[in-house]
């Protein structure tokens, strides 16, 4: 008799959020941020949270 083996998948990296609050962080800092994330696994997300009334005309 033939025995069939249930395998779950194996991820070589793991997934990675960057959420960052724009408000209290410069966007100076993206390029380092993201490639730190990068670093730690497989970027899925990548968002900036801030408040829209504060941003220049």
């Amino acid at each position: 008799m033939m025995e069939i083996l249930q395998t779950s998948p194996v991820r070589a990296r793991p997934n990675v959020a960057v959420l960052v609050d724009g408000d209290n962080i410069s966007a100076t800092f993206a390029a380092r941020i993201r490639t730190i994330a990068a670093g730690l696994g497989d970027v899925v997300v990548c968002r900036v949270y801030g408040n829209a009334i504060l941003l220049p005309d």
